[in-house]
């Protein structure tokens, strides 16, 4: 099915039956819809296992879940820019502080600074043109004990206004 949905966060409810055991399974995710219409916006953040030359097919790492034996989690997304322009990308890893939980924060675009404990950063500036602008870049899981994280992507201008952003929520096993 399609469904052309306005851009916003949206529950999305599957139930499938299984006629051979009579039995109904039932799962729920938030969808969110993003607004690629902005002066500057930024698609989902992707796990990929390898990465390709730009314009071919990626391949995914379906899961949320990353290995702690792995030195670095891949990273695919890209950036929409309408016209050409020096903004800030700031790359972040955070888990719960205070023993909340990441992942509810994050599904309703809640996660606070107040709220994390950040355990990787990194912020570059990065000179955009017009149109779309795809991304991989690596973070090193070295330090990273097992457990709920969110990778947290932020553009800002170069007088730190927010420009767009976006979140993923990993686990490392």
């Amino acid at each position: 099915h399609t469904l052309r949905l306005p851009p916003g966060r949206y529950l999305l409810d599957c139930q499938v039956e299984d006629p051979a055991t009579d039995r109904t399974y039932r799962n729920e995710h938030i969808l969110v819809v993003r607004d690629l219409s902005r002066p500057v916006a930024v698609s989902d953040i992707m796990l990929v296992e390898t990465f390709g030359l730009p314009g071919e097919a990626q391949e995914p790492h379906i899961s949320s879940h990353v290995g702690a034996e792995q030195l670095h989690v891949k990273l695919y997304y890209e950036v929409y820019a309408p016209r050409a322009q020096r903004i800030r990308s700031t790359l972040e890893v955070v888990r719960p502080g205070r023993g909340g939980l990441p992942l509810v924060g994050s599904l309703f675009g809640l996660v606070r600074d107040d709220e994390v404990d950040i355990d990787y950063a990194t912020s570059q500036w990065v000179n955009l043109n017009p149109g779309r602008k795809p991304t991989f870049t690596t973070i090193p899981l070295e330090n990273l004990k097992a457990g709920d994280y969110v990778i947290r992507l932020r553009l800002e201008t170069e007088d730190g206004t927010l420009l767009d952003a976006t979140e993923k929520a990993i686990t490392v096993e």
